[in-house]
């Protein structure tokens, strides 16, 4: 048994090689790093070679990773990371995590300068500050509180937390922070200047009892953000390199099961290549849900990966009926592959039994891979690609999205009419829509292959309103503020059973076909019932193949 926990580890590990990690940390600390644990392999990894993250500011970093050094010779026996503070890392680390990629994503975004500024400016200093700085400064409270017999870990403010930092040897991080900036923000006290060639950043604030105020410009804004991000990357590649090199002192139960272990269990299983996103249950041991990013797709691989990460689960906790293993990448669509616990228990015990849990997966559909899309697409076009809106003196057009299929383009969208008096004018603005929506363009899609470009589209599914209200928006006969559901298809057929809804919801309309439309009505307002002419055995002309008794004619 333990053979087979020892190998999947030993494979799933070599998938890469922490060497250079230590190496690259060596070069730059004059500590000792005798080796990289497996929990602290992904964050350490991140901010040597991956960008923004690896531009953390030198100064800070090698201050804190000496303090924390110092104080650990002087005082090992009394330096614990307990559950509340190991807590405080993760917070810290998420938070950095997520606004790392805001910064990737937004700093390059082409759109107003005001708008960018409220949007993403203002928000992400908030989050470097609030979000990983002082969660950072707690963890540090905490190591140093039983050395100094100063209880620091009750501070929850930031002006506390700083100067906790400065009077314990950590003064690089509190020179890197401007107080006045955060308060200001945090107090809604900013307003965006435009002047003639440039725009500036008004930040009003109190010191000394005094109302003050500062200008920077937009370009010194970013730049203080930058440093801001520059400096708590120093402070957490620090932590993570000081909880490397002592990770005994991380006092976590492993085998509990709550957001804590799970968190840490998560890190542990995070590689380059394969990163764990989270780890969480089902309650009542019915399930352990496994994320995991992955770059490589193929399927032979997933299925190898699949059965390692179990076994490793499975040495941890026994008592789960199925361990669930969720696939997602960029290029591929979301998988999944699940061991039952008797099939885990098989593996673990000997891998021989490895071929067989497989494919009693496989055979009662508990593994779904999907193949990963080939197809040459630019991915930055797919993430800031927006539809656009249209605004006339008739009608409007907002939330167009897209439901291609490989042989179909087919978008979806709203149309606000206001209060059409007429049929007639109705069906004008319907068309009137349709020949605008089919000329929209649609991005490829990064994980499957789907009609995509500037081509006619083939398909467009319409929900008709009165008003853009907040509400009022479900299809619900009931509901005064929608008017109709509009089925439009080139070849005048559908292949969207019921218009996508429940049948009872679908049977509650009136339903007329008009030229290559579908169209489900409210109520009578609108619709022309074509009755008259039709016989009770007759195919229904709304389309849905049925006979006429046995649909509208009901």
């Amino acid at each position: 048994m333990k053979t087979s926990v020892s190998y999947s580890e030993a494979k799933y590990y070599s998938e890469y090689d922490s060497a250079t990690i230590l190496m690259h940390l060596q070069e730059e600390f004059s500590i000792p790093i005798n080796g990289i644990c497996h929990e602290m392999l992904m964050p350490l990894y991140k901010l040597c070679f991956n960008t923004p993250y690896s531009y953390w500011n030198r100064d800070v970093a090698k201050q804190v990773i000496q303090r924390l050094e110092n104080l650990y010779l002087q005082n090992s026996m009394n330096i614990r990371i307990d559950e509340v503070a190991f807590d405080f890392f993760l917070m810290g680390y998420n938070a950095y995590m997520q606004i790392s990629e805001t910064l990737s994503d937004m700093r390059d975004f082409n759109i107003a300068q005001e708008l960018k500024t409220r949007m993403y400016r203002l928000p992400a200093y908030t989050s470097i500050v609030e979000g990983v700085l002082s969660n950072l400064l707690r963890v540090i409270a905490a190591i140093i509180s039983p050395i100094t017999g100063i209880d620091y870990t009750s501070q929850n403010r930031l002006a506390n937390l700083l100067e906790m930092a400065n009077k314990n040897g950590f003064s690089e991080i509190g020179s890197k922070v401007n107080v006045n900036i955060r308060n200001s923000i945090n107090h809604g006290k900013v307003s965006i200047i435009k002047e003639q060639n440039c725009e500036k950043v008004r930040f009003y604030y109190t010191e000394n009892k005094k109302s003050r105020s500062m200008e920077m410009l937009i370009s010194k804004f970013d730049d203080e953000i930058d440093s801001m991000y520059d400096m708590v990357s120093g402070v957490l590649l620090a932590l993570s390199i000081f909880l490397n090199n002592h990770i005994e002192i991380l006092q976590v139960n492993r085998q509990e099961k709550t957001y804590i272990s799970f968190a840490l269990f998560a890190l542990e299983l995070s590689l380059p290549t394969v990163q764990c996103s989270s780890i969480n249950d089902t309650g009542n041991d019915k399930q352990l849900n496994i994320e995991l990013q992955v770059v490589n797709t193929n399927r032979d691989y997933l299925f190898q990966l699949s059965v390692m990460i179990t076994i490793i689960a499975y040495n941890r906790y026994r008592n789960y009926q199925s361990y669930m293993i969720n696939l997602s990448s960029t290029r591929m669509q979301g998988g999944w592959i699940r061991y039952t616990n008797e099939e885990a228990a098989s593996m673990y015990e000997s891998a021989s039994n490895i071929c067989t849990c497989v494919k009693q997966a496989i055979s009662r559909n508990d593994a779904i891979i999907f193949p990963p899309s080939t197809e040459h697409i630019d991915l930055n076009e797919i993430k800031y690609f927006v539809f656009p809106n249209l605004i006339t003196d008739k009608f409007k057009i907002r939330h167009v999205s897209d439901c291609s299929t490989p042989e179909r383009k087919r978008l979806k969208a709203h149309l606000f009419v206001g209060d059409t008096k007429s049929r007639e004018e109705l069906l004008n603005i319907i068309d009137e829509a349709i020949e605008w929506l089919k000329g929209v363009k649609n991005p490829p899609a990064p994980t499957m292959l789907r009609k995509h470009g500037d081509m006619p589209a083939d398909t467009l599914y319409i929900n008709v309103y009165k008003e853009d209200a907040r509400k009022n928006k479900n299809m619900f006969p009931a509901n005064s503020n929608f008017i109709c559901f509009v089925d439009y298809n080139t070849s005048g057929n559908t292949t969207l059973v019921h218009g996508g809804m429940p049948q009872t919801i679908w049977n509650s309309y009136l339903h007329e076909h008009v030229g290559l439309k579908r169209i489900a009505w409210r109520n009578s307002t609108y619709f022309t019932r074509h009755a008259s002419n039709i016989g009770r055995n007759d195919l229904c002309p709304c389309g849905s193949g049925k006979k006429f008794k046995k649909c509208c004619g009901k």
